[in-house]
């Protein structure tokens, strides 16, 4: 059996065979590559080495031919149509249960709270925000609104980094601006949620933390939504999440801005930036909303126990604090880090998926996650069963795998561009997912 894998173009990250994480690229038309090894089981790929991985990932290839093959036209998409797996994400290695050895006055008043089950959970919710959404059905974006959200939210990016700057120095201004980018993001929301998600979701680098807090606190409004909360919950949740991880900066940046897999000691020192969230939002309490500031505390908490601060369990953590959990690791999944690139959407929601399988996170709010972007994250570009391809611009709620798609023949992409709402087509379905436009 020939085990030389012939796709072309994009991220390899693991092996089809045993997942050892590699640092390979699938090589262009007319690119020269090489064939190389896996270190694990000897499956060979005809690739472009990634020579600026990490040694412990270039350790896990060796080199098989001479650099002089080159993919041809006729190779081409032929992935799309013969192998059907989806294209693969860079494997992220697992780490042990995380304990934060930072403790503050402020902190054990928290812990002490939250031991006796005060301020977890939500207040008695009013009329759903979700009968303010306006239904687009299988509209495309609106070209204007698309452009004017866009500025709008680079605009909001450098707001709240300034917020940040100002918290960091010990100063209070700008405090106001996170409540009103969070209260613009429900209008944000109500004019069209798909296109917002679709922006917030979209991977991204550079600006961190603030740019990172504003694309989860998108995701998690969004799943607040689709949740049936209210208004007010909503703007907490908003809230919370634009500052949470407001005491990343007083982290040294070499502790997660290395091209490096993070080692145990890095984590540790991560795991004390809730405790220093908090602290920096302390003398701001009586203007934050309590659970905002829980958020903040316990956003990194896992439902099993494997999070931090303090990793407290499912009763012990907020229900926001849950919903923004999941937006954020999903977020961070998808957003290229120093030490690894992003992760192809749909495998980030697998991922995802497998954890709440293992107890890790809480399930309604996965769900959320699934009825807000799909299984098949908007955004995403995918393969029909009928040989189209196409782009995910809409979910259908609880039809999580029958998501809205602009599609397209490859032969002809512009004339034949069309919407298809898969949830009303019962012999057409997404067969995989792919990392660029066909």
């Amino acid at each position: 059996m020939d085990r030389t894998k012939r796709r072309t173009g994009g991220l390899l990250g693991t092996c089809l065979a045993c997942s050892t994480p590699m640092p390979l690229r699938l090589s262009e038309v007319g690119e020269a590559s090489r064939e190389w090894a896996c270190a694990g089981c000897g499956a060979t790929y005809q690739a472009v080495l990634l020579e600026d991985w990490p040694a412990e990932f270039l350790a896990n290839v060796r080199p098989v031919s001479s650099p002089s093959q080159q993919t041809t036209p006729a190779e081409l998409g032929a992935w799309c149509e013969g192998d059907k797996r989806d294209p693969i994400s860079i494997a992220l290695p697992g780490r042990s249960a995380i304990r934060c050895e930072l403790e503050t006055a402020l902190s054990r008043e928290f812990d002490a709270e939250i031991k006796r089950g005060a301020n977890l959970q939500l207040p008695p919710q009013g009329e759903p925000f979700a009968e303010k959404i306006r239904d687009h059905g299988d509209r495309l974006y609106d070209k204007d609104v698309m452009n004017r959200l866009a500025q709008l939210l680079h605009r909001s990016s450098g707001q709240l980094g300034e917020v940040f700057a100002s918290l960091k120095a010990g100063g209070s201004v700008g405090l106001h601006v996170v409540e009103s980018i969070s209260r613009d993001g429900l209008f944000r929301v109500a004019e069209d949620m798909d296109l917002f998600v679709y922006l917030g979701i979209t991977p991204s680098s550079g600006g961190y933390p603030s740019r990172h807090s504003m694309r989860v606190a998108m995701l998690a409004m969004s799943m607040g939504v689709s949740l049936g909360w209210d208004e007010r919950t909503l703007l907490d949740l908003g809230i919370g999440c634009l500052l949470h991880d407001v005491g990343m900066l007083g982290i040294d940046p070499e502790a997660y801005q290395r091209k490096r897999i993070l080692s145990s000691n890095d984590f540790g020192e991560i795991a004390k930036h809730p405790v220093l969230a908090i602290e920096s939002l302390k003398q701001h309490a009586d203007r934050l909303p309590m659970a905002a500031r829980m958020i903040a505390y316990q956003i990194h908490e896992r439902c099993n126990g494997s999070g931090y601060p303090r990793g407290y369990q499912a009763h012990q953590i907020h229900e926001l604090a849950r919903v923004g959990a999941v937006a954020d690791v999903y977020v961070a999944l998808v957003s290229p880090r120093p030490h690894r690139p992003g992760v192809v959407p749909y495998h980030a929601l697998k991922k995802i998926l497998q954890d709440t399988k293992a107890g890790v996170y809480d399930p309604d709010a996965v769900r959320a996650l699934l009825k807000t972007v799909s299984l098949f994250p908007i955004g995403s570009y995918v393969a029909l069963s009928d040989g189209r391809v196409g782009k995910v611009i809409r979910s259908k709620g609880a039809d999580y795998d029958r998501p809205i798609i602009e599609a397209w023949t490859r032969s002809d992409p512009l004339a034949s561009r069309t919407v298809v709402d898969l949830s009303g087509q019962e012999d057409l379905r997404i067969t995989s997912t792919l990392d660029r436009p066909s």
